[in-house]
């Protein structure tokens, strides 16, 4: 009687599972590689996805608003959303990242206009503001990171929310002025 070798009778007993452990593999790369940290990837997705907004905002603005001072803001809006979504590209294929695209839900779900109303220039704003702010929070959230390439990026990013937020804050001063101008005198009491 033959004694058959130990490694096909392991492969019997205890399956495909042995020749796998016999034979180990090279190592394999990991499947998400990149010299970002959590912290810095979540920044990046954030940065992207609220730049995503921005364009989705900007655009229906435009088509509730087509003229005027809110149009060309509207337009400068979408051009700087578009520029950060470039820019987060770039830095995401530098540091090892793949870039964030659009969300699928963003590729599927049309963006449209609230049924029966018109967006007006105060929501408008006011979302604007929200979205800015958020993006605000994730540059304080990244600090003081290793990458240079996010800290620059971080760096351009809060003079770019500034000159929105002091836009903004125009407006709407220029808004209430004009409110309290057009409100009739209060009537002296008898």
């Amino acid at each position: 009687m033959k004694i058959l070798p130990l490694l096909p009778i392991l492969t019997l007993l205890f399956g495909p599972a042995v020749l796998r452990a016999a034979d180990p593999a090279p190592p394999r790369k990991p499947l998400i590689s990149t010299r970002l940290s959590g912290l810095e990837v979540d920044f990046v997705r954030g940065m992207t996805d609220s730049s995503l907004m921005l364009l989705r905002l900007a655009a229906l603005a435009k088509d509730a608003l087509p003229e005027g001072e809110m149009a060309d803001y509207a337009n400068s809006l979408t051009n700087a959303a578009k520029e950060e979504r470039a820019n987060l590209a770039i830095l995401a294929r530098e540091q090892g990242m793949t870039a964030p695209g659009d969300p699928p839900s963003a590729k599927t779900v049309p963006s449209r206009k609230p049924e029966g109303r018109k967006i007006e220039e105060s929501e408008f704003l006011a979302e604007v503001i929200r979205i800015r702010s958020e993006q605000l929070k994730l540059i304080q959230k990244v600090g003081a990171t290793q990458s240079e390439s996010i800290r620059n990026f971080a760096a351009a990013m809060v003079k770019t929310i500034q000159d929105d937020l002091i836009f903004i804050q125009l407006v709407s001063s220029r808004a209430q002025k004009a409110a309290s101008e057009s409100e009739p005198a209060a009537k002296p009491a008898e």
